[in-house]
């Protein structure tokens, strides 16, 4: 490790800092969606909730509590819906017009079915037929893949590059989760997907990035070994500021970790990507235990680079 006081070259850094600051504007703001003008259409996500939820909606007085608009169009509503048995609460988020989150909350009662379901299998079905005819997506291969499986049992299964997850357990304390993951793979990479909630036996949730994002590839020129190796290559010359002209620098690597992820590079369009993980000898000025490289998956271009802290307590 090396602290270097930098004072006497403090306007030659700046110039530095500031072209560096730029190209990483530069980079970023490729990685991020663009704004688009978004909708003054409300009530979209009253359509969802009548036609969708399995809700006996004739049950239940629904109110518009709230419609407000966030970050890179996104609009989000909050609807209460009131009946003598049950008070739910339901938030909606669009981003570009789409749907990509539902939430579900029982404030009060019990949920008000919009027919009796047989099981939970029955139930997840029954949601993904209405939900394919919202969104007109096709679903029936992610039915298909519910019909020989134990929903009450954690399972991994894979039909072509369609790979379905299911997870059980308990929260918050007496509340029996299930959640549905249905994620599309390519080279052992997660894309888009779909994730269903139920708590109880009841949906309480899904978000869904199937029709927000499209692919832009799946290539994998470069192997977990080649990653590491250019991570590694790349810290030689990385360092961190603590204080005004200190900087942290020379790390020695004990041990590494890397997986496949997708991020966008264009707006709504993904890309594979490495991301290696740099765990350090010791815990370095500021808290600093590790470094995160990450690079593209098909050039070896690395986009990104930071530090972070993973031991608790920390050992200085």
């Amino acid at each position: 490790m090396r602290v270097v006081n930098r004072k006497p070259v403090a306007m030659f850094i700046t110039a530095i800092l500031l072209i560096t600051s730029i190209a990483l504007f530069v980079t970023f703001s490729n990685e991020l969606p663009t704004a688009s003008p978004v909708s003054v259409t409300q009530k979209k996500g009253l359509t969802f909730i009548e036609n969708v939820l399995p809700l006996d909606i004739s049950q239940y007085n629904i109110t518009l509590n709230q419609s407000r608009t966030e970050g890179y169009a996104i609009e989000i509503e909050q609807y209460t819906l009131e009946s003598d048995e049950s008070t739910l609460d339901v938030i909606c988020s669009f981003e570009n017009g789409i749907l990509k989150i539902c939430l579900v909350y029982a404030k009060n009662g019990s949920v008000i079915s919009d027919r009796p379901y047989a099981s939970i299998n029955d139930a997840i079905t029954s949601f993904l037929m209405k939900y394919q005819n919202y969104t007109h997506i096709d679903s029936t291969e992610m039915i298909n893949m519910l019909s020989n499986v134990d929903p009450t049992k954690n399972t991994e299964i894979t039909a072509g590059n369609l790979k379905l997850t299911i997870s059980n357990g308990e929260f918050p304390k007496g509340t029996k989760t299930t959640s549905f993951n249905w994620k599309y793979v390519y080279n052992n990479c997660e894309y888009t997907g779909l994730n269903i909630n139920f708590d109880n036996g009841t949906f309480a949730g899904l978000s869904d990035t199937r029709s927000l994002y499209t692919i832009g590839n799946t290539t994998v020129n470069v192997s977990m070994r080649q990653a590491i190796d250019a991570a590694m290559k790349y810290i030689e010359n990385y360092s961190y500021k603590i204080a005004e002209d200190v900087w942290i620098s020379d790390f020695n690597v004990t041990g590494t970790s890397a997986g496949l992820f997708s991020t966008v590079r264009e707006p709504y369009v993904l890309y594979p990507y490495w991301q290696v993980k740099l765990f350090l000898d010791k815990t370095y000025p500021g808290s600093v235990d590790g470094l995160l490289v990450l690079l593209w998956a098909d050039s070896g271009e690395v986009f990104h680079c930071s530090h972070f802290k993973y031991r608790w307590p920390p050992v200085y």
